[in-house]
């Protein structure tokens, strides 16, 4: 990375590991507070030897946001669309009113005799 005069920045440092992460959970004491809940995540890790995997599981956690993102989306856009169609059936429901009180005008108007 370079920064806006020319320089280097400092670089991220890399995560550790899926097998780093697990040995922290499991050797924490039982009052630290931020591996209160290791029992819960070590009973996931035993589950599934495919999730060992980081990238893998790296890839499905994007996966999953783009998947969010697009539904985000889709729902913004249905309710856009759901808009148009209640001010569309407005319009119809003024419309078909106007077009009865010319059509009940015009047998009015017709059932009346002529005079000469």
């Amino acid at each position: 990375m370079v920064n806006k005069k020319g320089g280097d920045t400092l670089r991220r440092p890399q995560p550790p590991s899926f097998d780093a992460i697990i040995a922290d959970v499991v050797s924490a004491s039982s009052d630290d507070p931020v591996f209160r809940e290791s029992k819960v995540v070590t009973s996931v890790t035993e589950s599934d030897e495919q999730s060992r995997d980081v990238e893998a599981c790296y890839r499905k956690v994007r996966e999953l946001l783009k998947n969010l993102t697009a539904i985000h989306a889709g729902r913004n856009q249905l309710e856009k669309m759901n808009d148009q169609l209640i001010s569309s059936k407005d319009d119809v429901a003024e419309m078909s009113t106007k077009l009865k009180t010319r059509l009940e005008m015009r047998r009015l108007s017709n059932s009346r005799p002529a005079v000469h």
